[in-house]
């Protein structure tokens, strides 16, 4: 079958991609075989921009195969960390409408994401506004001493060589930190009024405030920066991150730039995670600044459970996505996945409802969650209404009871009419899908798209993917 044709099988079109597709399914029945057919179609088709996470090593590999094979072989960008340089720092607080202040909120979202991956009580021992304090500070004065030669390791430093007392901040040694010394570039290079209130309020903060809020407050605060700030600060992301230019933006991929993020999570762990979050986010933002909403970029994420940064904000996301050209296709094994990376509580359950509320294309494969995952989707495809007769005979009586029976006589029968629902996919159907390879290489999925009615007349049908 032509990846053409199978799409025309499904009833999918190019204007079906910012309605975004969501794939469901346990390890091993073909999930990500389904979307490598689904991806390898519509990009033939369309030569969308993109956005391709990794989680796993071998990931990108065939990903890249996709690509090479299709009409945009020479518009692949493949990004291995050490092996191209991103000022991430010096970009956003550039950009038009950007500031410190964006760069900090950036990096508190990729905290908060840690955070949520160690479950609902990970790392809350600190406070966020302090935590945003010491970010949104340090990058207003590296901004103003450094300009686009500003990057993250600049911000560190100014944080890390803070004075944590005031004995320390008339100290010989702090006259020599990093702390000081880029405060003192940034009192030489402010140009403007507005930039030199940025300083003061900066140099307040560093040289005033942080100190008297105690060693407890301030440890947590620095401590807090540098967890999330170290991960840029080793081989190989700092040679990407911290470089003082930058070969690649995140406004490639609307330009038709298929961009793999080959920094797989399972490879590099939570580096990785932080890498390929950041560049999403980023991505995700220029193209809602975009006004013309030509060509469409999908974001693309298998495991999606290991990669969503905030879901919060997804959600809005989806729900202007049309608009700006924006696709997101994301696959998982069951739903219990999702609420336990959202946090694991019952705000993480909405989040998860919410979210998968958004994506209209579903394809659900066989799945062995039935309690939460197949009933969740059993009871999404509705139920159906079955009447049934009932019939009995009455005791004879031995007197007449009324002018009916005088006239007609005793009725020996009762008639009645009762109703039922039943589902019309029961949870442990999807037990019974197949799940690809010998001997017929056949995958089973339920389809379903909001507002669609199959030639079935229901909201979804069955269908069958062939593998290569």
């Amino acid at each position: 079958m032509s990846r053409r044709l199978l799409l025309k099988d499904l009833g999918l079109t190019p204007r079906d991609l910012p309605s975004h597709f969501f794939l469901c399914g346990a390890t091993g029945v073909g999930k990500t075989s389904v979307l490598r057919l689904l991806l390898a179609a519509f990009i033939e088709w369309v030569a969308p921009g993109a956005i391709h996470g990794c989680v796993k090593a071998d990931e990108a590999d065939w990903i890249c195969d996709i690509v090479t094979q299709s009409r945009m072989k020479n518009r692949l960008l493949r990004l291995v960390p050490g092996q191209f340089t991103f000022n991430v720092a010096a970009y956003v607080c550039g950009l038009q409408g950007g500031s410190p202040a964006s760069l900090a909120r950036y990096l508190i979202r990729l905290s908060e994401q840690l955070k949520r991956q160690k479950g609902p009580d990970g790392g809350e021992s600190f406070w966020k506004g302090l935590f945003f304090d010491f970010l949104h500070f340090s990058c207003i004065i590296a901004w103003i001493a450094k300009g686009k030669a500003m990057t993250l390791e600049h911000v560190h430093q100014i944080i890390t060589s803070s004075p944590s007392s005031a004995q320390d901040a008339t100290s010989p040694e702090f006259l020599k930190s990093h702390c000081w010394l880029m405060l003192k570039e940034a009192e030489r290079n402010a140009k403007t009024p507005a930039e030199q209130r940025s300083l003061d309020r900066g140099a307040e903060f560093f040289l005033s405030i942080q100190i008297g809020l105690g060693s407890k407050a301030r440890s947590a605060g620095v401590q807090e920066c540098s967890n999330i700030l170290g991960f840029f600060l080793l081989s190989p992301f700092y040679e990407t991150f911290c470089s003082p230019t930058s070969s690649f933006v995140p406004e490639l991929a609307l330009n038709q730039v298929y961009i793999v993020l080959d920094a797989p999570i399972l490879v590099y762990q939570e580096a990785g995670l932080v890498c390929q979050s950041l560049i999403t986010m980023l991505t995700i933002d220029a193209a809602l600044r975009r006004k013309s909403p030509k060509p469409y970029v999908l974001i693309v994420r298998d495991e999606v459970q290991m990669l969503v940064s905030d879901p919060l904000y997804e959600t809005m996301v989806h729900s202007v996505a049309r608009s700006h050209g924006l696709s997101f296709w994301s696959a998982v094994q069951n739903l219990p996945l999702l609420i336990s990376a959202f946090g694991g509580d019952s705000r993480a359950e909405t989040q998860m409802k919410s979210l998968l509320g958004n994506y209209v294309t579903k394809f659900v494969l066989a799945n062995g969650c039935v309690d939460v995952t197949n009933r969740f989707f059993s009871t999404m495809f509705g139920q159906y209404k079955e009447q049934l007769v009932n019939l009995s005979q009455q005791q004879p009586q031995r007197e007449q009871q009324g002018i009916l029976d005088s006239i007609f006589g005793t009725q020996p029968f009762n008639f009645g009419v009762s109703e039922s629902y039943h589902d019309r996919v029961t949870p442990d159907r999807f037990l019974h899908l197949k799940r690809g390879g010998p001997p017929n290489f056949a995958i089973e999925a339920f389809m379903s798209q909001g507002g669609r009615i199959f030639e079935n007349n229901l909201p979804f049908k069955l269908v069958t993917f062939h593998q290569d």
